[in-house]
């Protein structure tokens, strides 16, 4: 605001967004050169603004899936951190009971594949909001692991130099020195990431070309198309059967597929003789680096591969990590020349 900059904490579902704005505004009317006459024209863009915040906070704490139960497909929408799967599946057998056929016998039958599969599902949405990437620092390399939406870069990078201040020879007064580069290079890195996991697809409707731009990892193809289908106010009849049989079904069913390839474009499937073994990888490389796909690795095949905290490094992880990133570097080589040649002017052909 007017060149200042505040960090503001408060507990949404205590304190409301106009209290918070107000607070601010009166506590800075010097700061900001404000008065009586002025102050609302402070209040109000400010609880505006921390309304959106709340509202994409609550939204990024949400989980959204799709479940199929014999055949009746129902989006679920839940809170991990406040709703547990058990809870949720329970909730969901027994509002289906009557459509699903099920009696207090056989309600188990429902509840434990549905728990199950949102336990999956719960586990799926953490590691889709988790950036993972490799950090040099003075020669050291260090895994990062952390959630954009809920730590800022800036936060990480202090949280990261202080921690290893003894083996960075960072002190207090070169700590702005470590901080400002892994602030900026994390900053480059979830750009990266974001626009990694954004699918932008153009649809038709009416004989008019429309976009969608949404991230398939966190809302499925269904959702996706029901809410265009209702924001489009497409004129396909007033009612719903009409709507969903003649907008969202399609579209979803053209989404899903556009996802299908979109994924298999980023894929990168190999088969790499590791340890006298044929070991076969699959990953995307704009999201996990072949260092950290080969520590995984390594890790998880110690005990087959006799690997010690001597060895294992020298004698797997850094070996593998080189031969994933020869086929990583051959895979988007041929992207490249395959993207070239679909591209290309072809010459013009003489004729007699």
């Amino acid at each position: 605001m007017d060149g200042n900059r505040f960090s503001i904490e408060f507990e949404p579902e205590l304190t409301s967004t106009d209290s918070v704005a107000s607070q601010l505004c009166n506590d800075n009317v010097e700061l900001l050169n404000l008065n009586e006459s002025s102050l609302p024209g402070c209040i109000s863009p400010i609880s505006q603004y921390l309304l959106t915040s709340v509202k994409n906070w609550v939204d990024d704490k949400a989980l959204r899936t799709s479940l199929t139960v014999d055949g009746v497909q129902t989006e679920i929408l839940f809170y991990p951190e406040v709703d547990t799967a058990s809870d949720v599946a329970v909730s969901y057998c027994q509002k289906n009971a009557e459509t699903l056929a099920l009696t207090s016998e056989n309600i188990t039958n429902c509840i434990n594949p549905v728990e199950r599969y949102l336990q999956g599902a719960v586990v799926s949405w953490i590691n889709e909001k988790t950036l993972e990437t490799v950090l040099t620092i003075n020669g050291y390399s260090f895994d990062v692991n952390f959630i954009p939406s809920r730590q800022t870069s800036a936060s990480f990078a202090n949280q990261l130099c202080v921690r290893n201040s003894e083996l960075l020879s960072v002190t207090d007064q070169n700590l702005l020195e470590c901080i400002s580069p892994v602030n900026d290079y994390l900053n480059k890195a979830i750009a990266q990431w974001i626009e990694s996991k954004t699918l932008t697809v153009q649809v038709t409707v009416n004989k008019e070309p429309l976009t969608i731009t949404y991230m398939p990892e966190r809302t499925s193809s269904l959702s996706v198309a029901r809410t265009f289908c209702n924001r489009a106010s497409v004129a396909l009849g007033n009612e719903e059967d009409d709507l969903v049989n003649n907008c969202v079904l399609p579209i979803s069913k053209y989404l899903t597929q556009s996802v299908n390839e979109w994924i298999n474009d980023k894929l990168l499937a190999v088969t790499l003789e590791v340890n006298a073994k044929k070991e076969t990888f699959q990953f995307l490389p704009e999201r996990q680096s072949t260092l950290t796909l080969a520590r995984k690795f390594c890790v998880g095949k110690a005990k087959e591969y006799s690997l010690t905290n001597d060895n294992i490094v020298a004698e797997c992880v850094l070996p593998l990590s080189d031969m994933l990133q020869i086929e990583v570097n051959k895979w988007a080589m041929a992207k490249r020349q395959a993207t070239a040649a679909a591209t290309a002017i072809p010459d013009a052909v003489a004729t007699a």
